[in-house]
């Protein structure tokens, strides 16, 4: 049954493309009501409250809880949407679904502006519900009101393509480490970075006999791969300074391996009623519809800064969906997993460095960590002992242990 809601909601998903569509490409889906609010991806399941509804009673009952319309979507992946195919059977992919692998029995349908899906003679129609809820939550909703009936505009759309002038996807930076600005991303599509911007993945850690706990920041080139957790560097913290653009997968670079970073593309929580009961607004029958990532601080740490260094952290409440049911990770940002047994060794930060700054860590634990008792003598980052006393005299120009820290001897 799960599958055929899926259906449903893809279905809807694929209709804006027949108004403005011109060729392949990244679009966004834009209303014509009073609030020009945009499309964006928020969820990819459904109320488990319609898994009965018959096509004769979808139009009566069901919001389409993929969608949510936004006044300004330019910092949010959901609202970049891929449109490819013919007139008639075209495919729509955001947030890691793809339509086309998803319909079945659907006949896609354009009339004019309007948004609509055709099923055994229904016709559905995509509407901005924004004039019958709250700013902040407005829905996309359904129903079989004609665009020049009591809907109105709210049942008309625009596709307005991604030209990275007026219609762009910039990157709003969270963490501020000197003269840089930083932040995770984790979107659907490739893309490239404009100049100043610098994207990282982590593909070494580690937690003990080390001087600290450390992992390699690890540079991709120009280009971030689909489907790439990655913590970006921005030289600015303005958003029309962080415009990245979204690549086709025929523009897009290979996926990375050995990324330690995960990602999620949602974090939706809204209240609906159980299959009981349809038709009462009594608290009782209230149910919680989730599509979340549980914030866990004994497996995770999320970017943030230690002594005004970049590091990975237990994450701060501001950085967190918060709500009375729990805590969640937010939408298209990237986490750091860390095992229950690390939460502790973990806790005061993990330090982001460069592999050789890794290296050096690794390299001074390792000599001071093996050496014997006494602290005196001078020894090399490999163990070699130079002198036996604590003495730089006559050592050649070099970083040196001593006392079981590193001493440069210039």
């Amino acid at each position: 049954m799960k599958k055929i809601l899926l259906i449903t909601i893809c279905a809807l998903l694929t209709i804006p493309t027949f108004a403005q569509y011109e060729e392949p490409g990244f679009y966004r889906v834009k209303n014509k009501g009073a609030a020009n609010r945009y499309i964006t991806i928020v969820n990819d399941r459904v109320y488990k409250a319609f898994k009965s509804i018959g096509v004769s009673e979808l139009y009566q009952f069901m919001a389409v809880n993929a969608l949510r319309t936004v006044k300004d979507p330019v910092t949010d992946p959901g609202s970049i949407i891929y449109i490819s195919g013919e007139s008639g059977d075209l495919s729509l992919e955001g947030q890691g679904m793809q339509t086309r692998n998803l319909l079945k029995g659907y006949h896609l349908v354009s009339t004019g502006s309007a948004l609509c899906s055709e099923y055994q003679g229904q016709m559905i129609y995509l509407m901005d519900n924004f004039e019958i809820g709250e700013e902040k939550n407005a829905t996309v909703g359904v129903g079989v009101k004609k665009v020049s009936g009591n809907a109105g505009t709210y049942a008309s759309w625009e596709i307005k393509k991604i030209d990275n002038d007026q219609e762009y996807l910039g990157v709003k930076p969270d963490i501020t480490i000197g003269d840089k600005y930083y932040t995770t991303l984790y979107t659907s599509f490739a893309y490239q970075l404009p100049e100043g911007m610098k994207a990282y993945y982590i593909d070494e850690h580690q937690y003990s006999n080390i001087a600290e706990p450390a992992a390699v920041l690890k540079e991709i080139s120009g280009k971030v791969p689909a489907a790439t957790p990655v913590i970006l560097e921005c030289s600015s913290n303005k958003v029309e300074d962080n415009k990245i653009k979204p690549l086709s997968s025929a523009e897009a670079p290979a996926a990375i391996s050995g990324n330690e970073l995960k990602g999620i593309y949602f974090c939706y929580v809204k209240f609906s009623f159980d299959d009981r009961s349809r038709g009462e607004s009594t608290v009782e029958n209230m149910v919680e519809e989730k599509n979340v990532t549980d914030y866990n601080e004994s497996t995770m740490r999320v970017l943030g800064s230690v002594d005004g260094k970049l590091a990975l952290v237990v994450a701060k409440d501001n950085q967190l969906e918060v709500t009375n049911k729990g805590k969640y990770l937010l939408a298209n940002k990237a986490y750091f997993p860390i095992k229950a047994t690390e939460a502790s060794a973990t806790k005061g930060g993990i330090k982001l460095v460069d592999k050789a700054s890794f290296d050096n860590l690794t390299a001074i634990n390792s000599a001071t960590y093996d050496q014997a008792p006494s602290a005196n003598g001078v020894y090399t980052l490999t163990g070699v002992r130079m002198k036996a006393d604590n003495s730089t005299e006559g050592l050649p120009s070099g970083i040196y242990i001593i006392n079981g820290k590193k001493v440069i001897v210039k």
